[in-house]
């Protein structure tokens, strides 16, 4: 038996499955740091992650008998949410009494929506170590009471709902207890783990909820207690030789980011993290100082190859920045990927093949990676809340349809049609002009068997 068991809902769209599997064996952190307060304060919990599918729901429902759980916690990303919602349908027929909630950043933000579906109990919005701690007091040891939790919303009666104050943000992130990551049979077999070193992003693209979620605050863990956390890793992982900072952006602060690598060379560990371009107008010399220090991989958000379309999506970046950032980092000897965007509200034909231009030729001249996705205005980003203002009109059918390979607004230029067929066209594009290094990295993927 168990207090609370964290599931993970599939992915639903088709993908290659041995992709998915990559992503299926990796912990998620957020749920980890929720599980690690909660075990902390001596409640059992589990985590279950099908995000690479289930075949049938015999497996969910053989879960749920045998562990007995008090509360289930679903999480889910928009794309998630219509599987998070068959799951709670399914564990409640299965028994009523559990308590489902459900959190992450899609129901932060539709809250009383999602409590439409009679399926789902509460809703925890933002951050959920502590509400998770108040809402298992609650329902498992019967102290306190809903209505003095902050940070949630439930049905308080048939036809209403009750948004309890927000929950104030953690302010220091090192109070929390390291992640609980369920590594199951993999850890003989893994060389690389995830840590957050940060939480939030103090900018504000009009495409991204990650300052929605963070209050448009950047908040920083101390760079020893990263140091000490990596420590602890390879003290559990025997052959970890390679740590992937899953912060929004690590590169915020530049001199705390000189401590953390000093402290990554220390560990005898190689890093990866993502970064915004414009980090060398603090420091020039970053990307040669990154790579002594065991930097192998940085992700930049590039997003655009036209200035102006940088400019109307509020990116605070400039062509110019990107190059050199793309030319200096790649001089150091860091291997670089970047993510760029078709179809943004006000793209036009030009400004898409000024885009595909610009990305060719960073993956020809620097042998970088480079990535295509279509703008999706998730819930929570400006785009969503504004979409008058910016000229378009979002049109979806359910949110299944919220992935970064399916355009589901009409805007001031380019039809859904249209950007459909330019994301296609750039894709075709850029696969013929990949380096040979990322191909290589593809093949890899695409022919696990594990």
């Amino acid at each position: 038996m168990v207090d609370i068991l964290f599931i993970s809902p599939p992915y639903p769209k088709p993908m290659f499955w041995s992709v998915l599997k990559v992503f299926e064996a990796e912990p998620l952190l957020g749920v980890g740091y929720v599980a690690a307060v909660l075990q902390k304060n001596g409640f059992s919990t589990e985590m279950v992650n099908y995000y690479a599918g289930i075949k049938d729901t015999r497996c969910l429902k053989k879960q749920i008998q045998s562990k007995k759980p008090k509360i289930v916690g679903l999480t889910c990303t928009t794309d998630l949410y219509e599987n998070a919602r068959l799951l709670a349908r399914i564990i409640k027929s299965i028994n009523p009494e559990i308590v489902i909630v459900i959190g992450g950043p899609h129901v932060t933000f539709a809250a009383d929506e999602t409590l439409l579906d009679r399926n789902i109990d509460i809703v925890v919005r933002g951050e959920g170590e502590y509400t998770m701690l108040e809402l298992a007091k609650v329902f498992i040891t019967a102290e306190g009471s809903l209505e003095k939790i902050k940070g949630i919303s439930y049905r308080s009666n048939p036809s209403g709902v009750q948004r309890n104050p927000s929950r104030p943000f953690i302010k220091d992130l090192d109070e929390l207890p390291y992640p609980v990551r369920d590594y199951s049979q993999s850890i003989n077999q893994r060389t690389a783990a995830g840590v957050a070193s940060s939480r939030g992003c103090p900018h504000g693209c009009i495409f991204c909820a990650a300052t929605a979620m963070s209050g448009g605050r950047y908040r920083m863990r101390n760079p020893e207690a990263v140091f000490e956390e990596v420590m602890h890793l390879k003290s559990m992982i025997k052959n970890l030789d390679t740590i992937v900072f899953l912060d929004d952006t690590v590169t915020v602060d530049v001199e705390r980011l000189s401590k953390i690598s000093r402290y990554m060379k220390k560990a005898n560990v190689r890093w990866a993290a993502e970064s915004r371009v414009d980090v060398i107008e603090e420091d020039p010399k970053v990307f040669d100082w990154m790579a002594k220090n065991g930097c192998i991989g940085l992700q930049f958000g590039v997003e655009s190859g036209s200035q102006e379309i940088l400019d109307k999506i509020r990116k605070g970046t400039n062509l110019g920045q990107i190059e050199r950032a793309v030319k200096l980092s790649t001089k150091a000897g860091i291997q670089v990927f970047c993510s760029m965007m078709i179809g943004q509200a006000e793209d036009t034909y030009e400004t898409v093949k000024q885009t595909v231009a610009f990305a060719t030729h960073l993956q020809c001249k620097y042998k970088v990676g480079v990535l295509c996705s279509i703008t999706t205005p998730y819930p929570g980003t400006f785009m969503f809340n504004h979409p008058e203002s910016l000229g378009i009109r979002i049109q979806w059918k359910d949110y299944n349809d919220f992935h970064m390979m399916n355009p589901i607004f009409e805007g001031k230029y380019l039809t859904i049609r249209e950007r459909r067929a330019l994301f296609f066209d750039a894709t075709q594009e850029l696969l013929r002009n990949m380096p040979e290094p990322w191909k290589e990295m593809w093949r890899t993927i695409l022919t696990r068997t594990d």
